[in-house]
């Protein structure tokens, strides 16, 4: 399998990534939010909750 970094640097075009990735450090708070979120819902084996998107 391979990792995050090897797909991201394979499939995703750097002026993409460099655009993605240009608000990350004023935005650290919140995307350290939204991980702990994703931790904990697979933590408790709650994979599935986004029912809302799939209807």
């Amino acid at each position: 399998m391979r990792s995050f970094k090897d797909w991201w640097n394979s499939s995703v075009l750097s002026d993409i990534q460099q655009k993605i990735r240009e608000g990350d450090e004023n935005n650290k708070t919140l995307l350290n939010q939204i991980n702990y979120a994703l931790l904990r819902l697979h933590l408790t084996g709650n994979h599935d909750l986004n029912q809302a998107l799939k209807n």
